[in-house]
C-alpha cells in the first residue's frame, strides 16, 4: 500500500472530507485541502504532493482544467480529475492538459485505489525515461564534445556543430576536404604541427590520443588547447573503413585545475585561521599536522617530533589515551564521535566538543583521524543560562494562580500545571493524555449547548476562541464557569500543534450576572404588575361604592338585594386577584407583625388535607423556630399557592413534605441571589410530583405563565409568592427534575421580638358630621366617595389633583375636620400634597387612598406623619371605621 502524499482539490467541504477519509484508509496522506484553482497552485508550490485529485468545476476565476495545466507545466506534478462531469466538451479540455487519470463520481474505494496507483507508477516511469533520454544526451555531447569523421582516405564525411564551432568551418564546407586543411594542431611548446592521430588509427586500427599541450587552430586563427581520442569505425565485418576523431576544448579544464590549486590555498588558509582547532592523527596516535588554533594553543608541540596526542595535548602529560577518546573510538570502529572535555586555561576550567572523524584511503582502510576541537565555553555558560531561565519560567507557570494548561488539536492534555491541578482535582498523571472533553469540560453545559463541539472548533480554529468563556467541571463533578485565553502553538511548518489555555475562575461573576438579569427582569415584571393592580382597584372601588351605597337603600325583602350581594362578592374575588398581583409586584405588605410560622403551616396544612385526601402530609417543625416579622394573610396566601401547585403536581396522590428549620446566611451559598446577613426562618415544601426541567424553572416564577390548560390556572400563584417573599426582605427558590418532584424554599428575615396579639377593629357603619375633602384624580372614585361620605353624614369637598386639593384646604382649613388623599396623581403627587397641607396646618388628619398597598410611597408618608391607610376596593363600613379610628386619635391601617 502507497503511502503517497496527495493534494484534495475539492470545493465541496464534505466531499473533500470524505475523500480524505477514504485515501487515509487506504494508507495515503493527504497534505493539503484546496477549495479553488488559485488556492490548489499555492498549496502545489508550497508542499509540493506526489499527486493532485483535481475537481475540474471549481468556484473562482479559475477551474480545474487550467489549474491542472498549470500544476503540470510549472511543477511536472501528476493530475488525476475527480468530477461528475463526462461531457465531450470537459473531456477535451480535460484530455489537452494530458492527465494522468478521469475518475466519474461517485466511485468506489477501489477504483480510487487503483487509478492513484497506477497513475504515480505512470508519472515515475515517464520521469525516468526523460531523465534517461536527456542522460543520455548529455552523455552524447560529453563523448570529447566535438566529434569528425573521414574515411580511410583522411577526408571529411562528418562534423558535429561544436566541432563547427572549434574549428571554425561549417559541415556542408568541410566534408570532402582532407582532415589536416580542417583540424590543424600544433605542440603549444613548439609550435611545430603535431603528429596525425587518424594516420596512427588506420595503420594500426586501434584507439589513440593527442598528446599534452596540443593547441588546435581555428579557421580565424584561434588557438585553443585541445585533448583528443581517435578510434577506428568499423563495418560488421569488422574492417576499417573511417576514424571518428573525438576532441573537446580544455580551455575551461585548465582554468578549472588553476582555481583548484587557488582553491586549495583558500581551504588551507581557512583551515589555518579559523577558531575552531584541527588535528590530523594518525592510527599510532601520532600527531600528523595542526592548523594554527592548535598551534595556537599548543605552541610547543612540533609535528616533526612524532608527538603523541595525549601526551602533548594534556597538561600535565598523561601516560595513556583519554578515557572515552573520540580519536581512538573512530580510529577503532570508522564512525564520527563527539564528546565535551574539561581543560585547563589560564587557570581556568574551559569546555571544548571535541569531534573526530576516519580519514579513509581508496579502498576505504582507515589511515588517520581528524580531531576538531572547539571551545565552547561560552556557548556551555549561555545554555546553562538558558536552562536556568526555562526552570524559572516553569517554576513560574506552576505557581501562578491561574490555570495554565495545554492540549493537542484534539483536546488531549499535553501539560496541566499545579494550580489546574487543585482547581479541577485531578493529578498530573490522571489528566495528561486526557481528553478535556469528559475531564474538565462537559459534552454539553447546563444550557445544552455542545462544548464537546466547541473543543473540536478551538482546535482547527483558535483565533475564533481566542477569549472564551463556558462552563467546565471538577473531578467530583461540581460545574464552574471558568473564562479562557487561548493560543495557537504551530511548528515550523505553521500547522497547529497545540492550544496554550489559560483560564481564571468567573463563578461568582457569571452568577452576580445572572442574579443582575433576574432581578431586572422581575423589577419591569413587578412594576408592571403593580399598575395594572393599581387601576383595577380604582375600577373596583367604583363598582363597590355603588353597590354599597344601593344595598343602604334596598330592602331586605327586595330580590335586588342578593344581586347586589353577588356584586360585593365578585368584586371582593376581584380584589384577591389584585392582591396577587400586588405581592408579586412587592407592593403588598401590609401589615407586619410577629407570626409563628409552625403554626400557620399547621392550621393551613390541616384544611388542605381535608381537600387531597389522596396526599400525604409530612410535618418536620423546628421546636425552636425562630419569629418571623411578616403579613399573616400574605404568608398564607403564599403557603395556599404552593399547597395549589404541588397538588397540581401530584394528580394521582402522593407525599407533600413541609419542613421548616432555622439557618443563616452563611448557609445560603449557591443561589442566584446573595442574602443579607442575618439569621433566617426556612420552610422547605417538597411534593413527589412530575417536577420539572430547567425551562420551565426559569420562567416558574413569571407572572401569567402556566403549565396548566386554559381557563384551569391564572399563572398568577407562583407569581405573587415571589413578590410577597421579596416584599418581606426574603427569598424563595425552587429545585427540580424531571419527573422528580419539587421543592420551593422560602426564606424569611427572623425577628427577636416575641409575637403579639392582634386587636379587633369593628367594621360597623359608623356615621358622623365631619366636613371631608375628597382627593382623587379619578372621576368615577370622587362621584362613589362623594355619595359614601354623604351616606355617613358627612359634609364633602372634592378636589381633582393635588394642587386644586392645596387651594381647597388653604380656603377651608378650619372647616375641614379630615383630608381622604388618593396617593398617585399627576402634576403633583399625594406626598408632595400631604406635605404642602401640612405646612398650612401642622395637626391635619389625613387618610391615605391608594389602589396600591400600603407598602413603598404609603409608608413614606405614614412615617412622616399622616394618621392613616385604607386601600381600594373598600366598603361603606370599612370607610367610616378608618374616619372614626382617626378622628378618635388612633392610627388605623386598613385594607
Amino acid at each position: 500500500m502507497s503511502n503517497s502524499r496527495i493534494l484534495i482539490v475539492e470545493d465541496e467541504g464534505i466531499i473533500a472530507k470524505d475523500i480524505q477519509n477514504t485515501l487515509n484508509r487506504s494508507g495515503y496522506s493527504v497534505v493539503g485541502i484546496a477549495s479553488s484553482g488559485e488556492e490548489a497552485i499555492k498549496k502545489a508550490m508550497e508542499i509540493h504532493p506526489d499527486l493532485v485529485l483535481m475537481d475540474i468545476v471549481l468556484k473562482g476565476a479559475m477551474d480545474g482544467v487550467e489549474a491542472a495545466e498549470h500544476i503540470r507545466d510549472h511543477f511536472d506534478i501528476p493530475v488525476v480529475y475527480l468530477t461528475a462531469y463526462s461531457d465531450d466538451t470537459t473531456l477535451q479540455r480535460a484530455k489537452i492538459t494530458e492527465p494522468f487519470g478521469y475518475i466519474l463520481k461517485p466511485f468506489q474505494e477501489k477504483e480510487l485505489y487503483t487509478t492513484i496507483e497506477m497513475a504515480i507508477y505512470k508519472h515515475t516511469t515517464q520521469r525516468k525515461l526523460k531523465e534517461s533520454e536527456q542522460w543520455l544526451a548529455t552523455t552524447l555531447k560529453s563523448i570529447g564534445d566535438a566529434v569528425i569523421a573521414t574515411n580511410v582516405n583522411k577526408l571529411i564525411t562528418f562534423m558535429n556543430p561544436v566541432a563547427e564551432a572549434l574549428t571554425g568551418w561549417k559541415q556542408e564546407e568541410a566534408i570532402g576536404k582532407p582532415l589536416k586543411d580542417v583540424f590543424k594542431v600544433i605542440n603549444e611548446k613548439t609550435g611545430k604541427q603535431a603528429d596525425d592521430p587518424v594516420a596512427k588509427v588506420l595503420s594500426e586500427g586501434v584507439i589513440v590520443g593527442l598528446a599534452n599541450h596540443t593547441l588546435l587552430i581555428a579557421r580565424d586563427g584561434t588557438k585553443r588547447p585541445v585533448d583528443d581520442s581517435g578510434a577506428p569505425i568499423r563495418d560488421d565485418k569488422g574492417k576499417i573503413i573511417g576514424v571518428v576523431l573525438v576532441f573537446r576544448d580544455i580551455t575551461e579544464r585548465k582554468i578549472a585545475v588553476e582555481q583548484l590549486r587557488a582553491s586549495e590555498e583558500r581551504h588551507r588558509s581557512v583551515v589555518d585561521n579559523i577558531n575552531v582547532g584541527i588535528a590530523l592523527i594518525s592510527r599510532n596516535m601520532e600527531i600528523l599536522a595542526l592548523n594554527n588554533q592548535m598551534k595556537k594553543w599548543y605552541p610547543d608541540i612540533d609535528i616533526s617530533q612524532k608527538s603523541i596526542c595525549y601526551k602533548s595535548f594534556n597538561k600535565p602529560s598523561i601516560n595513556d589515551a583519554c578515557l572515552n577518546c573520540p580519536v581512538c573510538i573512530t580510529l577503532n570502529d570508522g564512525e564520527v564521535h563527539e564528546s565535551v572535555l574539561d581543560r585547563i586555561a589560564d587557570n581556568k576550567v574551559r569546555n571544548y566538543r571535541v569531534i573526530s572523524s576516519p580519514l579513509k584511503d581508496k579502498k576505504g582502510k582507515i589511515i588517520a583521524a581528524i580531531e576538531m576541537i572547539e571551545d565552547i565555553t561560552d556557548q556551555k555558560k549561555a545554555q546553562e543560562a538558558l536552562q536556568r531561565s526555562e526552570l524559572k519560567y516553569r517554576e513560574l507557570v506552576q505557581n501562578a494562580n491561574s490555570i495554565i494548561l495545554r492540549m493537542d488539536s484534539q483536546g488531549n492534555v499535553t501539560f496541566f500545571n499545579e494550580f489546574a491541578q487543585q482547581f479541577f482535582g485531578y493529578t498530573e498523571d490522571e489528566i495528561l493524555g486526557k481528553n478535556v472533553v469528559g475531564s474538565i469540560v462537559p459534552k454539553t453545559d447546563s444550557e445544552l449547548r455542545n462544548l464537546a463541539a466547541m473543543i473540536r472548533d478551538i482546535g482547527l480554529n483558535p483565533e475564533e476562541y481566542a477569549n472564551n468563556e463556558n462552563e467546565n467541571m471538577r473531578k467530583d463533578g461540581e460545574r464552574i464557569w471558568v473564562a479562557w485565553t487561548n493560543k495557537a502553538i504551530y511548528d515550523k511548518d505553521g500547522n497547529i500543534v497545540e492550544i496554550l489555555c489559560v483560564g481564571n475562575d468567573v463563578t461568582e461573576r457569571k452568577l452576580l450576572e445572572r442574579q443582575l438579569l433576574q432581578a431586572l427582569k422581575m423589577e419591569s415584571i413587578g412594576t408592571l404588575a403593580g399598575g395594572v393592580a393599581h387601576d383595577f382597584n380604582n375600577l373596583l372601588m367604583g363598582i363597590l361604592g355603588n353597590a354599597s351605597l344601593m344595598l343602604m337603600n334596598t330592602d331586605p325583602a327586595d330580590p335586588n338585594r342578593n344581586r347586589l350581594k353577588s356584586i360585593e362578592k365578585q368584586v371582593e374575588n376581584g380584589s384577591k386577584l389584585t392582591s396577587q398581583l400586588l405581592g408579586y409586584a412587592r407592593k403588598g405588605k401590609y401589615e407586619l407583625k410577629h407570626i409563628n410560622l409552625n403554626q400557620l403551616v399547621k392550621d393551613t396544612s390541616e384544611l388542605f388535607s381535608r381537600t387531597r385526601k389522596d396526599i400525604s402530609i409530612y410535618l418536620e417543625l423546628s421546636p425552636d423556630l425562630f419569629v418571623a416579622e411578616a403579613d399573616k394573610g400574605q404568608i398564607e396566601q403564599v403557603l395556599w399557592n404552593l399547597y395549589v401547585n404541588a397538588a397540581d403536581a401530584m394528580p394521582g396522590g402522593g407525599d407533600f413534605i413541609l419542613k421548616t428549620f432555622n439557618t443563616d446566611h452563611k448557609n445560603m451559598k449557591g443561589r442566584l441571589y446573595v442574602p443579607k446577613p442575618g439569621r433566617y426562618v426556612v420552610l422547605a415544601v417538597t411534593d413527589t410530583g412530575v417536577g420539572m426541567n430547567k425551562k420551565i424553572q426559569q420562567r416558574i416564577f413569571d407572572p401569567f405563565f402556566t403549565t396548566k390548560d386554559m381557563g384551569r390556572g391564572t399563572g398568577l400563584g407562583l407569581a405573587s409568592a415571589y413578590g410577597i417573599i421579596k416584599g418581606h426582605d426574603g427569598y424563595i427558590d425552587v429545585e427540580s427534575r424531571k419527573g422528580e418532584g419539587a421543592t420551593f424554599s422560602i426564606y424569611l428575615p427572623a425577628s427577636e421580638k416575641k409575637i403579639a396579639k392582634a386587636a379587633k377593629i369593628t367594621e360597623k357603619l359608623l356615621k358622623g358630621t365631619e366636613t371631608v375633602l375628597l382627593v382623587d384624580d379619578e372621576e368615577i372614585i370622587l362621584d362613589v366617595g362623594r355619595d359614601l361620605l354623604k351616606a355617613m353624614g358627612c359634609r364633602v369637598i372634592t378636589a381633582r389633583d393635588g394642587r386644586e386639593a392645596v387651594e381647597m384646604y388653604q380656603k377651608n382649613q378650619d372647616d375641614i375636620d379630615i383630608v381622604i388623599l388618593d396617593m398617585i396623581m399627576p402634576n403633583i403627587s399625594g406626598g408632595d400634597t400631604y406635605d404642602r397641607m401640612k405646612e398650612i396646618k401642622p395637626h391635619i388628619k389625613v387618610l391615605l387612598s391608594s389602589g396600591y398597598s400600603i407598602d413603598g410611597q404609603a409608608t413614606d408618608i405614614l412615617n412622616r406623619g399622616c394618621n392613616g391607610f385604607i386601600q381600594k376596593p373598600f366598603t361603606i363600613n370599612k370607610l367610616s371605621a378608618a374616619i372614626r379610628q382617626i378622628l378618635d386619635k388612633k392610627l388605623i391601617f386598613r385594607h
